[in-house]
């Protein structure tokens, strides 16, 4: 029995949809992170850094693109996971090499980013000493 072509069709369409509202939703959370953001606090091993001692460290993001605007060769890609909570975000530089994150936004112009690069994912926006976690607070620019 052949199975006509529209049913064919609609078959593969329900079967791929899921995939395509994921790529949707991970698409629209890229957008939110699109710009430039400062970076106003960092906290390393429970030492936390400040605005005024972090150099004006501001990060660009576009698409799936980071780059520090310090060291505009440094460009590293993101990927998102929206089904973690809370929401995960990998940071691969230009060697391979990844941090394993984190992320929260706080209305449209706050980020918090958690990320370790031992591997471990962390489970809290925290940076205690000893953990090998590093928190970064960030605010978006405005032009």
């Amino acid at each position: 029995m052949r199975i006509p072509f529209l049913t064919a069709l609609a078959t593969i369409a329900l079967v791929l949809a899921p995939a395509r509202g994921a790529d949707d939703a991970i698409e629209k959370e890229l957008k939110r992170f699109e710009g430039e953001w400062k970076v106003v606090e960092l906290t390393k091993d429970g030492e936390t850094r400040k605005r005024d001692k972090l150099k004006d460290q501001v990060w660009s993001f576009k698409g799936d693109k980071l780059v520090p605007l310090d060291n505009k060769d440094d460009v590293a890609t993101i990927k998102i996971d929206l089904g973690k909570k809370p929401a995960a975000l990998d940071i691969i530089d230009k060697s391979g090499d990844r941090v394993e994150s984190i992320y929260r936004f706080t209305g449209d112009d706050k980020l918090t980013i958690c990320g370790q690069t031992d591997g471990k994912r962390p489970t809290e926006f925290a940076a205690k000493k000893g953990s090998g976690a590093m928190l970064f607070v960030l605010e978006r620019v405005k032009k």
